[in-house]
């Protein structure tokens, strides 16, 4: 017999010899009752079987041959086991392996594990696993705008952002904390990673917990370079001027497709309603305003049969250059009037793509810049600062401006006109009662400072002659009204007083401008009906109100009130301000969410909202 031939002899004898064996598999666990949260190993024993496959109450998890384990054929989730093989049992022939569920949860794990022959030649072995109601199940963690793929990873390229989002199944509210390597990096269900470097890389454990009982999920975070993907033209900014069109295109040339046939990789940008061109081809035509903001490119390799797919991202940032769009100034009134000594704030708001400067002038001189803010405070106002008031809205797109006119209203007293108009009140409640107190000086020679007139809203109301009440001239509320005169000849001082009480105030009736005249020259002063707080405005009017990390951002309240209102600002139902105005310094992430102004004054009070989106900000 030649060596080949002894050879084939031994192989054949060795081919009988394994088919002979009697094919059978065996499965036990540790526990067929697991507690949540807690390992529990299934242990699989396949005599005369070198492929096996193990499947859980979702499907397929992994299958070995020869104890090789086959990637391709891993299920989701394969990484929240510990899965071990060897071959051979003993002097037996089979093949041996343990499947360890690191962290049991019910609403996963409950039902059918099975062992199966990759053969088919043997029968399969099932067990059951079962686990306490402990109010907790369903562990998961999602990637925003990130992807996280079947087998628990994501990948980020260096500067960008994204937010890892933790949720379970409670029964009642869940506690959770994110967790890499011994530190603690959240105590919430969401973890920020923004303006990401390689010390990002590595992995986060987050758990989530019930009465007790805990569940984690892991999750492996790998970092690029920014150049793994490609922008041409180049750069993480792009700004273009109004009616500008531009294309970027999106591709990876140091993707894994330039060096293997058979990877498949697609760069395609988010949908935007607003642009065109293809999916890794970004065109934005006829730029305006609303256009600018951030856009991704989603960048994706796969290999197919393999169960390797992953994706990453890269955000562009599109200025479009633009002057302001619209101007408002709050109080939000054509004319605004004050009393001598009271202080009043105008607020200057502009619609602005790029950030606006602001700039404050008057009409009587405007040559001169009083306030390079948006805010102009004028303090203990007087006559003299009766004026209109302009303010300029400016970026490098262009400029816009907006006008109120300051009127303000005195309490007139001139000694050389001899004649003064006073009142109790220039802000009555309705229904109550005020008075008007006016005072006219007699001359040496008497003169013509014999007549008081008095005038209201509607027009004549008295006319006094010698404070004789001339009744063929009396108005036709004059029953509304008690009046009074006391003749300066009687005094001996030459002051003729006459008062005019209103009893029952009306707001419809006896609200407006009020005069006492000696004969056609004399003092004249406004009565104001109170209100409660309307119109309530917050600036910058958009809603949501968008603002990139790490910016300023100012939010200005303003009311129709009479009289003055207070102002207060809530975040997260806590007082953060109780000015009209509420700046923000650097503001991050954390900020976003509603923030709420409450107007109040001594009528009534009225709310009003707006939401604070924050944009994570990205170096060029």
């Amino acid at each position: 017999m030649d060596r080949f031939a002894f050879i084939c002899l031994l192989l054949c004898i060795y081919v009988d010899y394994a088919s002979s064996i009697e094919r059978n598999i065996t499965l036990v666990t540790t526990s067929n009752d697991v507690v949540a949260g807690t390992s529990v190993t299934l242990a699989c024993t396949a005599f005369g079987i070198d492929e096996i496959k193990w499947n859980g109450p979702s499907g397929q998890i992994t299958y070995f041959s020869g104890c090789n384990e086959l990637s391709e054929f891993n299920g989701p989730d394969v990484d929240r086991f510990r899965i071990t093989c060897s071959f051979e049992i003993g002097s037996r022939y089979g093949t041996v392996s343990n499947l360890t569920i690191i962290s049991f949860d019910p609403g996963r794990d409950q039902g059918s594990w099975g062992c199966f022959d990759g053969t088919a030649q043997a029968a399969d072995a099932y067990i059951s696993l079962t686990s306490q109601e402990v109010g907790i199940k369903n562990i998961h963690i999602t990637s925003t705008p990130g992807s996280v793929t079947a087998t628990n990873e994501l990948t980020l390229l260096e500067k960008e952002s994204d937010t890892l989002t933790c949720t379970a199944e409670c029964n009642s509210t869940c506690q959770y904390k994110w967790m890499k390597g011994t530190e603690l990096v959240a105590s919430t269900s969401q973890l920020s990673l923004n303006n990401i470097t390689s010390t990002a890389s590595g992995q986060y454990i987050c758990h989530a917990s019930y009465n007790d009982v805990e569940l984690t999920k892991s999750l492996r975070v790998s970092v690029l370079q920014r150049d793994y993907v490609i922008f041409d033209p180049p750069g993480d900014l792009i700004t273009v001027a109004e009616g500008q069109t531009i294309s970027i295109n999106c591709s990876a040339e140091n993707g894994m497709c330039d060096q293997n046939e058979y990877r498949r990789c697609v760069n395609c940008w988010d949908n935007h309603s607003n642009t065109a061109g293809t999916c890794k081809h970004l065109v934005i035509p006829n730029a305006t305003p609303s256009m600018a903001g951030l856009y991704r490119c989603h960048y994706t390799e796969e290999e197919p049969g393999i169960n390797a797919l992953w994706s990453t991202f890269k955000t562009l940032e599109v200025r479009v250059l633009a002057g302001p769009s619209s101007i408002v100034i709050y109080p939000n009134v054509d004319v605004i009037t004050l009393t001598p000594g009271s202080t009043v704030t105008l607020n200057c708001s502009a619609e602005c793509q790029l950030e606006c400067n602001y700039s404050w002038k008057s009409v009587s001189d405007p040559t001169v810049i009083i306030s390079t803010t948006a805010a102009l405070t004028i303090s203990n106002i007087s006559s003299y600062q009766q004026d209109q008031y302009i303010c300029t809205a400016s970026n490098v797109g262009g400029n816009l401006t907006g006008m109120i006119y300051v009127e303000v209203w005195e309490n007139y007293f001139d000694e050389s006109a001899n004649s003064s108009l006073v009142t109790s009140n220039t802000n009555p409640a309705p229904g109550s009662s005020v008075t008007l107190t006016c005072s006219v000086k007699r001359s040496a020679t008497g003169g013509s400072q014999e007549e008081v007139d008095w005038y209201g809203p509607h027009g004549v109301v008295a006319v006094f002659k010698w404070c004789y009440r001339l009744t063929s001239l009396d108005g036709p509320n004059i029953t509304d009204y008690t009046i009074d005169c006391i003749d300066g000849s009687t005094t001996g001082d030459g002051w003729t007083t006459s008062t005019l009480t209103i009893h029952n105030y009306i707001p419809e009736r006896d609200a407006g401008n009020w005069s006492c005249l000696d004969d056609t020259i004399g003092p004249s002063l406004k009565v104001i009906s109170p209100d409660g707080p309307s119109s309530v405005i917050i600036t910058p009017t958009s809603d949501p109100v968008t603002i990139t990390n790490g910016e300023s951002l100012s939010l200005v309240c303003s009311a129709d009130c009479q009289p003055d209102c207070n102002f207060t600002w809530t975040y997260n139902n806590v007082i953060v301000s109780t000015t009209a105005t509420y700046t923000i310094n650097s503001i991050t992430n954390s900020q976003n969410g509603i923030y709420t102004c409450t107007v109040t004054n001594v009528i009534g009070s009225a709310i009003k909202s707006t939401k604070v989106a924050v944009n994570c900000k990205f170096l060029s």
